[in-house]
């Protein structure tokens, strides 16, 4: 069904845009609200089911993302990420595979260095016009 040596070893993704809908809510006292889609879990899930680790990197520094990726039993989580390419190498690195070998998923311009050296062409409508 599935030719392994086309798969990737590891996903990994931005969160504001890609794992939600890019929008920030806050309320009057102050607290910020994420909206994730729920059939994000079947891919983790799906991914999972194949050994394909999943790794979030974002710039922000939330306990949303936080609950979120323990609730999804997420491999990897760095938030507060100002080079995300960086964060990625070393991840590689520390598990012994190629930036070829990792899928990144990214909407923004901080996505772009780390889209361009990823192994797998998965880029969101937004960055295909740039």
């Amino acid at each position: 069904m599935w030719n392994k040596k086309k798969l990737p070893k590891l996903i990994a993704t931005d969160i504001d845009g890609v794992w939600t809908d890019g929008g920030m809510y806050y309320d009057q006292l102050g607290n910020e609200f994420k909206r994730f889609n729920t059939s994000d879990s079947a891919g983790v899930l799906f991914c999972h089911s194949l050994n394909i680790p999943i790794a979030i990197i974002t710039g922000e520094n939330t306990e949303i993302v936080s609950r979120r990726a323990e609730k999804l039993n997420i491999d990897y989580l760095f938030q507060g990420c100002t080079d995300k390419l960086l964060v990625v190498a070393n991840l590689c690195k520390e598990i012994n595979i190629d930036l070829s070998d990792v899928a990144y998923i990214g909407d923004d311009i901080n996505d772009i260095a780390l889209l361009k050296k990823q192994g797998f062409l998965l880029r969101l409508k937004m960055l295909l016009i740039m």
